[in-house]
């Protein structure tokens, strides 16, 4: 039986969560046409990267479905029955396990990146890939318990499962800020020989590279202290929502700005692309990362 449902009762819950779902399925279509881009332009891409990029755009567009199936279902199927409302919608708790399988793939792509960069030192990659490991742990322990023993929304956050998704969060995040981190300090570090067009691609290396975990990372952040601050709210879920397509983006855009960042119409990579100029490891660096020079031609910079 429906009764009428005061307003109040959605503008931090459901509300949130629409709110959301609007600024997802904006990221979704920004992300069908980077990949649609990127499929026309770099045609000669190693098939493994092919495949990370369909991966992706394949999960983010599934994780879609499921925040669309879950808004029509609580608001217009149940329009004003009290008693979905006060459920847990099964929809919330999948679209994580696609935002983990899209954010897992992304972040190994950019560790290969940062290994490359350092010269196949593997000391600061493996500590990184610790760290992953636990984020991944963590995401699916708590999606999974949230799947199987939670009745109403407020069970999310109940007990050992809100310190499970706080870690989850605050691990991912983490993860996101050494990554970009690492890349500006491997960038940083160079010894650039050769022209003026060069060292500015060494800067636009540096500019993408912020970026590239920054945005994830600070709605990561933002999710875990909405989680503590609003329990009984659904804000921490809305500012999920949108994080895989998030990552979907930060990986496209840093495969479709290689012939921005060289200046030419052709970049084919393995796992990354090729940069012509030679790169030098500074000095203040060669005993902690192994030494290299790349030679005139090309430079691996996994993925940029």
């Amino acid at each position: 039986m429906s009764t009428e449902l005061p307003p109040h009762l959605l503008d931090n819950t459901y509300g949130a969560e629409l709110a959301s779902s609007y600024a997802a399925t904006a990221l979704w279509g920004v992300h069908c046409l980077q990949t649609f881009l990127y499929f026309n332009i770099y045609t000669e891409d190693a098939t493994i990267l092919k495949v990370l990029v369909a991966w992706t755009w394949l999960a983010d567009t599934v994780h879609q479905g499921l925040i669309l199936s879950l808004e029509y279902s609580t608001l217009i199927k149940h329009f004003g029955d009290l008693g979905p409302i006060f459920e847990i919608n099964k929809e919330v708790i999948l679209q994580g396990f696609f935002t983990i399988a899209i954010s897992v793939p992304v972040q190994l792509f950019f560790l290969h990146r940062i290994w490359r960069l350092s010269g196949d030192r593997a000391i600061l990659p493996l500590f990184m890939v610790v760290c992953l490991v636990l984020e991944t742990v963590t995401g699916i322990t708590y999606f999974q318990w949230a799947l199987r023993k939670s009745t109403k929304p407020t069970d999310l956050l109940s007990g050992t499962k809100r310190a499970t998704g706080i870690t989850y969060l605050i691990t991912a995040a983490s993860v996101d800020v050494i990554i970009a981190m690492s890349m500006v300090f491997l960038l940083r570090a160079t010894k650039v020989h050769g022209m003026t067009q060069t060292r500015r691609m060494v800067s636009r290396l540096i500019v993408y590279s912020v970026n590239t975990g920054l945005w994830t990372a600070l709605l990561a952040v933002f999710c875990a202290m909405t989680m503590i601050a609003y329990p009984e709210t659904f804000v921490f879920i809305g500012l999920y929502m949108p994080i895989s397509a998030l990552y979907c983006n930060t990986l496209l855009a840093n495969l479709n700005i290689r012939q921005y960042v060289r200046g030419t119409g052709h970049d084919v990579i393995s796992l990354g692309p090729t940069i012509a100029t030679t790169l030098e490891f500074s000095s203040e660096v060669r005993n902690h990362t192994k030494f290299c020079t790349y030679g005139t031609d090309e430079i691996d910079q996994g993925g940029i």
